[in-house]
């Protein structure tokens, strides 16, 4: 089987699966080519076990850089430049310069 046949919008993606109900093929591309049946996002459902898909990856995804970015605190100069636009983070940033500082006997 090639690549090609792979794809969900080819009339052969369908062979072996089909029919399993009355829509003609035509109708199921379209469908899934439209995003019909896929899950609409409710805001409400955000971080709950109902939340689309796609607040999960961006949950995931936001976990993963926040957990990178406070990490690399711990090896950046003490004396290194700069800030954090997000007043949040740089709260966390000086509090860890704060405890490398005590740490090293720099108090």
């Amino acid at each position: 089987m090639t690549d090609k046949s792979r794809n969900p919008f080819d009339f052969k993606y369908f062979v072996g699966i089909w029919p399993r109900d009355k829509r003609s093929a035509e109708q199921v591309v379209r469908e899934i080519r439209d995003g019909a049946g896929s899950k609409p996002d409710n805001p409400d459902l955000d971080g709950t076990d109902a939340a689309h898909p796609a607040w999960w990856r961006g949950h995931d995804h936001g976990s993963g850089m926040m957990t990178r970015t406070v990490l690399a605190l711990f090896d950046e100069p003490l004396d290194g430049p700069g800030v954090f636009g997000n007043p949040e983070l740089e709260l966390i940033r000086q509090k860890i310069r704060e405890l490398r500082r005590k740490a090293n006997g720099n108090d």
